[in-house]
């Protein structure tokens, strides 16, 4: 399993984070620990994002041309939401990835960037 140096940002219309890290890359997904110990799994061919901690377990997919659902797994209370999700930008090249969605009427913007 190659491992490849990343850096990862998220924004927000009030918030951005990034994040450099070592991540694995195996049979088109990308696997990564966030700073807080949040496990994400990417699926470049599926463009699904999968993120899990002791509290929460996020399930997003995205779609250009249609509108999708994500799953909200809160496990202190065993409830599930489903959000609806538009994505407005899918732009994909070797292992980098940029995706802009919208979930309610907050704007994401999601971005994996190799670093060589």
């Amino acid at each position: 399993m190659p491992k490849i140096k990343v850096l990862i940002t998220i924004k927000t219309d009030n918030q951005e984070e990034k994040l450099e890290t070592y991540c694995i890359l195996e049979d088109n997904n990308l696997k990564y620990l966030e700073k807080d110990k949040t496990k994400v799994f990417l699926n470049y061919s599926k463009l699904e994002i999968i993120r899990e901690n002791k509290k929460i377990r996020m399930e997003l997919k995205f779609d250009i041309k249609k509108e999708t659902s994500g799953k909200i797994l809160i496990r202190g209370i065993q409830k599930e939401v489903i959000i609806p999700i538009k994505t407005t930008k899918i732009n994909k090249n070797n292992n980098n990835l940029q995706l802009e969605y919208q979930i309610e009427d907050q704007k994401f913007f999601y971005q994996v960037e190799e670093i060589k």
